[in-house]
């Protein structure tokens, strides 16, 4: 099996650390929407804000980088992907238990690398499975979800558009031409994201519905700044240096943070099962790493 040279393996270490940094950024947005929860903020009205925040000042860097447009459709493409993703994942959290909405998204690793194979025709690594299988594991050791009644198992099924819309998203980020401009590939994908977010909005929730107290706005500002522009810059283009697959591994940090973050924010309790799960996931981060090719003298 060909191995990255020590360079290209170099470069794609990287960009598990500029994905991984990404999700951790994602991984601290439960306390922002938990503000915007209480302050009755729809999620239809943070979404669009979190892409259409993203698109105005995406469109001036745009306009006066002027980069050469390529990869187009596929940036195109992510958008669908992760815009329609994050509603079926909103729909899931609407009606079955947290726990058991959060293991189906993590399924998107594997689902991230089907994808990459059946559409772009890439490889699959050994590694990339055992990494991939470690993910799932440790998923479930730290959500633990009870049993399910009979009558969710439709609304299951259609949950798991989250997972394929986001694997949908970094298997086309992750073939996306190298050297495009990042912002340019951010634009693309916010704006596509926010028809699909409008389109959402007017549907499940008729209208905009406004925050009332500064945090309340600050939270807003998080979705579209951090989680629009922040996080999502990292993920682009740490995904066209590592490849979707180990992207998808990485992104998984989000799951960590947010654990973390229970413990010390919101004062859940710590079980061993999911330090064990959390390690797991560190673990599999490490297991994806490249190997690099030695050199003959």
């Amino acid at each position: 099996m060909d191995q990255p040279s020590p360079a290209k393996a170099q470069r794609a270490r990287l960009g598990v650390v500029l994905v991984a940094l990404g999700a951790i950024g994602f991984g601290l947005l439960p306390i922002f929407l938990e503000i915007l929860r209480a302050e009755q903020v729809g999620s239809g009205t943070s979404l669009v804000v979190r892409y259409a925040g993203a698109s105005l000042p995406l469109a001036v860097w745009v306009a006066w980088r002027r980069p050469v447009w390529r990869g187009v459709v596929l940036s195109l493409v992510a958008g669908l992907g992760i815009g329609g993703g994050t509603i079926f994942l909103f729909e899931g959290y609407a009606g079955l238990p947290a726990s058991v909405t959060v293991l189906i998204f993590y399924t998107y690793p594997a689902f991230t690398l089907l994808f990459a194979r059946a559409f772009f025709g890439g490889r699959i690594e050994r590694r990339m499975v055992l990494a991939i299988i470690m993910v799932l594991l440790a998923a479930g050791l730290i959500l633990s979800p009870g049993g399910v009644d009979v009558s969710l198992y439709p609304l299951m099924l259609i949950t798991f558009g989250a997972p394929a819309g986001y694997a949908l998203y970094l298997a086309c980020l992750g073939r996306i031409p190298e050297g495009t401009d990042a912002g340019l590939r951010l634009l693309l994908l916010s704006l596509s994201a926010l028809i699909v977010s409008v389109v959402y909005l007017l549907l499940a929730e008729g209208s905009f519905s406004l925050p009332v107290s500064s945090m309340g706005w600050v939270s807003l500002l998080y979705m579209a700044a951090v989680t629009g522009i922040g996080a999502t810059m990292l993920i682009v283009i740490g995904t066209g240096m590592t490849g979707s697959s180990r992207a998808a591994v990485a992104g998984s940090s989000e799951l960590v943070t947010v654990l973390i973050l229970g413990w010390l924010v919101f004062g859940e309790s710590m079980h061993l099962t999911a330090v064990i799960g959390a390690a797991l996931i560190m673990a599999a981060i490490v297991v994806s790493l490249p190997r690099e090719r030695s050199r003959k003298t």
